[in-house]
């Protein structure tokens, strides 16, 4: 216990997290965007994001949730095609602010073969883009599956608010099984 011997370990302690700039997420070296989180998790991980705005569009290619650490985490999709994209199963998305604009086509967007996708407490706003040239609409949230073979099955959307959406707030395509929709 001298002096010295305190000073070494300080400075080993400091030298250990030489280099390594964690963002807001926790990630050494991370950008601090949520992509770069999810990019970064492993399946099952949960995602508590910081109060903030957002602006990036997302794609959840794993397992996992992705929650407002405290109202307040708006993302910002004004300019961008979509908000979020899930593109896995067993995927909750709950507590965001998705805000977006005439170029803007789909605030959630839960796409062929996702099962067990949970979306709660979302407030969905602005999409005015239309999907395609045949289908003129926007969407809040959008379901579908490709085929009976992939098909989006056990999607739960409860107590979201989705409004201003030039389309539909919420809309089931071709092939979807156990929807749930209630409070929205």
């Amino acid at each position: 216990g001298t002096f010295g011997d305190l000073f070494h370990f300080i400075s080993e302690l400091e030298l250990e997290g030489e280099g390594c700039n964690e963002d807001i997420f926790g990630i050494c070296d991370g950008d601090g965007t949520i992509q770069g989180a999810i990019d970064n998790a492993e399946d099952g991980a949960i995602i508590f994001v910081p109060q903030g705005t957002y602006h990036e569009s997302i794609v959840i290619d794993k397992s996992i949730g992705l929650v407002c650490d405290t109202w307040g985490c708006e993302l910002d999709v004004s300019g961008l095609d979509f908000g979020i994209q899930v593109d896995a199963n067993d995927v909750e998305v709950s507590g965001f602010e998705i805000v977006g604009d005439d170029a803007t086509r789909i605030g959630i967007w839960v796409r062929p073969e996702a099962q067990n996708t949970q979306l709660f407490f979302n407030i969905i706003h602005g999409m005015g883009a239309p999907y395609s040239d045949e289908d003129p609409f926007s969407y809040g949230i959008l379901a579908y599956g490709a085929s009976s073979a992939t098909l989006v099955q056990d999607l739960n959307i409860e107590i979201n608010e989705i409004y201003n959406i030039s389309g539909a707030g919420i809309a089931m395509g071709n092939y979807a099984e156990y929807v749930s929709i209630f409070n929205n």
